[in-house]
């Protein structure tokens, strides 16, 4: 509820801001427009659940940004009661899920990732639901009881709209299904019978949305994706090997969930360390036998990681695409947790846990970044609204501007055509892109004014062919603000 110019810099990205715009274009009737294509470069279900509050705040640009972060904080306080309950019923003390949801409330990456203005906490929810109802269910949907089956297919479906890498999650679970059918030695039928009423419930929930994205761009892929890969492959000139950008890019993932999750990952490695002095010793067994009902999550958690680190990239994005460690990382802990409490008496335990709250409160009041998106009040360094107030009164209305990171430019500029240039959200760019034909795509749609760091100028004039030293004139550095610290800078389109 903080004024928007405090908290846009420290938890709102730009592809908030382009989201939101796409559901305001959607809520004047416009479709999924964005400046001058319809695209499907967008999480759906985010979107669609946005739009029908811009038919109440029609011309209210500040007004619906709230209102999306309260929506993701009451996803993220779902997601809490799910964690609760998946603990609860895998642990024997009644402490342990307490210590879950403790761990989750104070997490300094939890509150930040549920107040970025993205799908981000809407996913987790979902992934949560799914864990929940396959670990409580699975039995019943291969012994026949269909209506489980087809309303879990449903849940999926869900799960896919609200991120599209989700679909790894739904291939894990039939996996999951067929494994657990072998094991128990369930009818062949009963198995096929409940994977055809699973995918039933995927493709009613997912086929309206394949239906709109085909109406409206032609196509049922989603350019985002693509259009991110080529992106980060620029840097090598689309010519990848492990040691210039794999192994950068592992090490870079791996350094996000790390950095992110520190105090969950080092009180989990300091239990397990210190389990040896237990009386009785803690086995590994014991924990393995724990945790053998998140296998799903985990399977799931590492083919994000891998899929991002080796094929989808878009590094700048880690910090959402992994997320969902979060959550495997509280299950986790849980469960060794819950191994301590076996093992002492009452006054052992409350000790023990008051101890384990301490560390989780302290990993959480000395992060400096949740300090700054609680009572910080710099507006001039860090976020993105800045530019998009900036370019709305700097040029006459209705001039076309371009740019790489156009989502605050969209959305409070709304007076002028703000065009795309990365292709995350436009197709049209993105087949000029791989062409290396973007200087001539430029001037193909008007684009007046270029501006963007000096970063995504040179991946604009490396991605163009024909490029010539005076197509984009400099004007001048935007001197009032920058963004996460860099400068903007301004270029005149050659005609």
């Amino acid at each position: 509820m903080r004024p928007l110019k405090y908290i846009d810099g420290y938890t709102v990205p730009d592809d908030a801001y382009l989201a939101l715009t796409l559901a305001r274009n959607i809520a004047k009737g416009l479709g999924p427009l964005y400046g001058l294509e319809y695209t499907n470069g967008f999480q759906p279900l985010y979107v669609f659940l946005m739009a029908p509050i811009y038919w109440f705040y029609p011309n209210d640009i500040v007004t619906p940004v709230h209102l999306s972060l309260v929506m993701l904080a009451l996803f993220d306080t779902a997601t809490l009661f799910l964690i609760f309950k998946i603990v609860k019923r895998h642990s024997e003390s009644p402490i342990t899920p307490v210590i879950a949801a403790v761990a989750w409330m104070v997490n300094p990456y939890v509150m930040r990732t549920a107040a970025n203005g993205m799908e981000t906490s809407i996913s987790l929810f979902l992934i949560a639901l799914v864990v929940h109802t396959y670990d409580r269910y699975k039995s019943e949907w291969l012994l026949g009881n269909g209506a489980i089956a087809f309303a879990f297919g449903l849940l999926l479906g869900l799960a896919i709209l609200a991120r599209i890498d989700n679909g790894f999650l739904a291939g894990i679970i039939v996996a999951g299904i067929v494994f657990f059918a072998w094991r128990e030695k369930i009818p062949a039928p009963l198995l096929i019978r409940s994977i055809l009423l699973i995918g039933a419930g995927v493709f009613i929930a997912y086929f309206p949305w394949f239906l709109y994205s085909l109406h409206f761009t032609g196509d049922i892929i989603p350019v985002s994706g693509k259009a991110v890969r080529f992106l980060s492959l620029s840097a090598v000139d689309q010519k990848p090997t492990f040691s210039n950008w794999y192994l950068g890019m592992i090490i870079m993932a791996g350094g996000i969930i790390a950095r992110h999750n520190l105090t969950l990952i080092g009180l989990l490695a300091a239990l397990a360390y210190a389990s040896r002095w237990l009386r009785p010793a803690l086995r590994l067994k014991e924990f393995c036998s724990k945790v053998r009902h998140y296998d799903i999550l985990l399977i799931f958690c590492l083919t994000l990681f891998f899929s991002y680190t080796f094929y989808v990239f878009g590094a700048w994005y880690f910090k959402r695409y992994l997320y969902p460690v979060a959550l495997l990382l509280i299950l986790y802990l849980s469960a060794i947790i819950d191994l301590y409490n076996s093992r002492f008496k009452k006054t052992g335990r409350i000790i023990f846990n008051g101890l384990v709250i301490i560390i989780l409160m302290a990993g959480c009041l000395i992060d400096p970044a949740l300090h700054d998106f609680y009572f910080g009040t710099e507006t001039q360094t860090t976020g993105y609204m800045n530019l998009g107030l900036w370019a709305k009164k700097s040029f006459p209305d209705g001039t076309v501007i371009g740019s790489c990171q156009t989502g605050a430019l969209g959305y409070f500029a709304g007076n002028h055509q703000i065009i795309n240039l990365d292709g995350v959200v436009n197709r049209r760019c993105y087949e000029q892109l791989i062409q290396k034909r973007v200087i001539e795509y430029m001037r193909s749609v008007g684009i007046q004014y270029f501006v963007d760091w000096t970063g995504l100028y040179s991946f604009i004039t490396k991605e163009s062919r024909s490029f010539q030293a005076d197509d984009l004139q400099f004007i001048y550095v935007i001197t009032d603000f920058t963004s996460r610290n860099n400068e903007w800078m301004l270029w005149k389109v050659k005609p």
